[in-house]
């Protein structure tokens, strides 16, 4: 695993919109976050595919593809920051340079919701560490969950050093509104608990798990395992003496894709050769006739699987996330509803 140099607070960073870009009304949001960045002391770059967002995109794809790529070519910045998702980041994928991207330095690039397309394809094809957190644009100062404010923080940390975080006490079961209040941060006003999938005669609430990390939205997931951009198997198969975690976040699927979306997992191998998965909140609608359930649904299908299952983890587009780096070697101590997990940058 190649793990970017540490990012220090005299850094550049460098802000391109992957996937959707942001429109006027979002832009106070956007340079309030950038200009608290920039007191931090980074050095802040605004790409061209940034400040609008035409048919759910920043700008055509080959213009989004050169811009990402730039970036991640251009030996002077250390990070790149997509402000948040979107729906067509997996546009970019044929027209990346995978093959020249293996032969560069990695440098950080996180987020969630739609750039895991990018996040995960990096992950499986280059050995690239990357980053599935808080988005950009929830970056603002002082917001109330244990997570947002140390992303960086984490990604300060030097190769073979470790970094440990606690499952938060309370989430949001909301999306935010940023157009109605530019400045909003979370309201974390639900209690938040993890759970362990157990059969029925388990009866202790606590659980282990070792590996290496890599996962992300299960939405723009379930369409890229196992192909051509993200091979999954090839990665389990490097990583087999540690083993991997995987960890996956429904956003939009109803009960009924999301069954259809497992079932398509299992069938090309993904949920083989695992030492667990982490499920997070999920945000999808509800069955319109109330006789599937999100989590009936998800313990029924991994009730009898070889690996332990965590659900409702701290990876959810409900707020707040934690920040997980694919690749690391993870640890996951749970117990009871609350879990800590400590990841360590080994290569």
């Amino acid at each position: 695993m190649r793990y970017p140099k540490p990012l220090l607070p005299n850094a550049t960073i460098a802000i391109t919109a992957i996937s959707s870009g942001v429109d006027a009304a979002l832009h106070p949001r956007l340079d309030f976050i950038l200009n608290n960045l920039r007191r931090q002391g980074y050095n802040i770059i605004e790409g061209q595919c940034l400040r609008s967002n035409i048919g759910y995109v920043s700008a055509d794809a080959e213009t989004r593809a050169a811009e990402l790529m730039q970036f991640l070519s251009d030996p002077d910045i250390a990070a790149v920051i997509p402000p948040f998702g979107g729906e067509l980041a997996t546009e970019l994928l044929p027209l990346l340079d995978f093959e020249k991207l293996k032969t560069l330095p990695p440098k950080w690039i996180l987020g969630y919701s739609d750039v895991s397309t990018i996040t995960c394809a990096l992950t499986a094809s280059s050995d690239f560490a990357t980053v599935h957190s808080a988005c950009l644009m929830e970056m603002l100062p002082r917001q109330p969950d244990p997570f947002t404010g140390r992303i960086l923080q984490h990604l300060s940390c030097d190769e073979m050093s470790s970094f440990e975080q606690q499952s938060a006490s309370h989430y949001q079961n909301t999306f935010p509104d940023w157009k109605r209040d530019p400045y909003c941060r979370f309201d974390l006003s639900q209690p938040s608990r993890w759970q362990k999938l157990s059969k029925g005669s388990d009866t202790d609430d606590s659980l282990q798990l070792r590996g290496r990390l890599f996962g992300g939205c299960l939405d723009t997931l379930v369409n890229l395992f196992e192909n051509p951009y993200l091979d999954f198997a090839g990665f389990k198969t490097r990583y087999q003496l540690d083993g991997v975690i995987l960890f996956l976040e429904n956003v939009e699927m109803s009960p009924k894709a999301l069954k259809r979306a497992l079932l398509s997992l299992e069938m090309r191998g993904v949920f083989k050769h695992l030492n667990g998965l982490l499920l997070g909140r999920s945000t999808g609608p509800q069955d319109a006739n109330g006789e599937l359930d999100y989590h009936q649904i998800v313990r029924d299908f991994f009730i009898d699987k070889d690996f332990p299952v965590l659900l409702d983890a701290d990876i959810s587009h409900y707020p707040p996330n934690m920040t997980l780096i694919n690749g690391a070697l993870a640890s996951i101590d749970y117990c009871e509803g609350q879990a800590r997990v400590t990841q360590s940058l080994i290569p």
